[in-house]
């Protein structure tokens, strides 16, 4: 019988960590806390558009929509109405019919505004957009403290990153100003006021023209003649126009490049930026809204939308 001597093996040697393995731990890394990262920002967004809808479903009860979305809010499926800030306002948006733009006006009936406030008593409207994402209150304070406030948690006061729609504090929040201004934010996921960027398209302009707001006093309806991204520039930002014309705005502002417009010029110069045509232009004895977010492709800029208030009978 031969003889066998086992012969050990040799050890094996022991691989250098080179800079290229550092390079793909450090990405590997940095990926499972982005994937965490957005998980979080995901279920905070979701539980945010949920408070929402729930409020829109319990006080509000809108049940105006496109045919499709009968009787949805609109706040809890943004994904369906937006994907991608890039692509908002695509051709496939339903018009309202004639008969779904009668339904909305008796809407305001419905609308529980001593409900609404017990939930937060500095709600002061209801701003609403059909087959968009947008039904959501708006709130009015007097402190600017509170907009931080405000830029961070919801209309019940839950800690969210969605935050609550708010008007300028220089106006007094019942539309009587000359141009009453609400902020919001523009979400990745499509709520809040993200959906407005649609608005640089005519073919989304064509099939929503106009939003609703809702207020304690009346209702309105409010026809869009202007939309356009600016850099965060003050002369489009006023509130208010004196006697003699002037913008009726903090000196620190009117040195941003205000001038001494008056609210017809005013009127004229920021319908000639819109991204969109219209034939609705206001006159001076008219109200506007200015609705205001920012531009995802460039956090230095702004997407504002302006409408004529009219009221609803």
């Amino acid at each position: 019988m031969n003889d066998v001597t086992a012969v050990p093996d040799e050890p094996k040697k022991k691989r250098k960590t080179t800079a290229l393995d550092i390079v793909i731990y450090v990405l590997c890394a940095a990926l499972v806390v982005c994937i965490v990262m957005a998980a979080r920002s995901f279920a905070e967004y979701k539980k945010g558009a949920s408070v929402y809808e729930n409020i829109a479903a319990d006080i509000a009860r809108f049940n105006f929509g496109p045919p499709d979305t009968a009787g949805d809010t609109g706040a809890g499926n943004a994904a369906e109405h937006i994907t991608d800030n890039a692509t908002a306002g695509d051709e496939t948006a339903v018009a309202a019919t004639p008969e779904q733009e009668t339904a909305v006006q008796t809407d305001a009936a419905v609308l529980d505004f001593e409900a609404l406030r017990r939930i937060n008593p500095d709600v002061v409207a209801w701003i609403y957009s059909p087959g968009t994402p947008v039904s959501y209150p708006v709130v009015r304070t007097d402190s600017e403290d509170d907009y931080e406030y405000y830029l961070d948690h919801l209309v019940d006061g839950t800690k969210n990153k969605l935050g609550t729609l708010f008007i300028d504090a220089r106006n007094y929040g019942y539309f009587g100003d000359c141009n009453t201004i609400i902020y919001g934010h523009n979400m990745l996921n499509g709520t809040m006021f993200s959906s407005l960027l649609g608005y640089r398209k005519q073919s989304y302009y064509d099939v929503h023209p106009r939003l609703y707001i809702y207020t304690a006093d009346g209702a309105y309806s409010l026809e869009l003649f202007s939309a356009y991204t600016i850099a965060a520039n003050p002369s489009h930002y006023i509130v208010d126009f004196n006697a003699d014309g002037a913008p009726d705005m903090p000196e620190d502002m009117a040195a941003g490049g205000a001038g001494e417009q008056s609210y017809a010029d005013f009127i004229e110069t920021v319908a000639s930026y819109s991204d969109f045509k219209t034939s609705v232009l206001p006159t001076t004895s008219d109200r506007i809204v200015t609705l205001s977010t920012c531009d995802i492709r460039n956090d230095a800029n702004r997407y504002i939308v302006f409408g004529v208030l009219k009221p609803l009978k």
